[in-house]
């Protein structure tokens, strides 16, 4: 009986340690480690107007795309009968800016793009363009947003 209250007792202590020890490894992350990256779809484009046709993960539109600051957006080209590959994505020079890394082009390739948003541009917005290549074989130009929530 005695071996069992002794055993209890451990169980109890190591459940104790080891909780507080998780809820100190949580409180050292950062937020920009806790959120996780979001994506932008960039699922169809028209080569008259040269708008593009983008969406979140929940397929809502992302003309206008809301970010927490210190999150990570992911630009992906999907399969699609008009856009052949995506030359560029930057700030309009009458925009704030609100990216700390990139855009860029991830490993060279023109269709997937990753930036991360600023720590410090709470409640900034920024105009910012997508130059692509149709399969017209010409450039175009789309310019959505990129909204940095003002709370997080």
């Amino acid at each position: 009986m005695r071996s069992i209250l002794h055993l209890n007792k451990l169980i109890v202590f190591f459940s104790i340690v080891f909780f507080i020890f998780l809820a100190s490894c949580h409180h050292h992350l950062t937020k920009s480690e806790i959120l996780a990256p979001q994506v932008i779809f960039i699922i169809d484009g028209d080569t008259t107007s040269g708008k593009l046709e983008m969406q979140d993960v929940n397929e809502h539109s992302a003309d206008t795309f809301k970010v927490s600051r210190g999150q990570t957006i992911k630009w992906m080209l999907g399969h699609n009968q008009i856009i052949t590959k995506i030359t560029n994505i930057y700030k309009k020079d009458s925009s704030e800016n609100v990216f700390s890394v990139g855009p860029d082009s991830v490993g060279g390739s023109s269709l997937n793009w990753v930036g991360t948003i600023d720590v410090h541009a709470a409640g900034k917005t920024e105009e910012y363009n997508i130059d692509w290549i149709g399969t017209d074989g010409n450039s175009h130009t789309f310019d959505p947003f990129i909204q940095v929530k003002p709370h997080d």
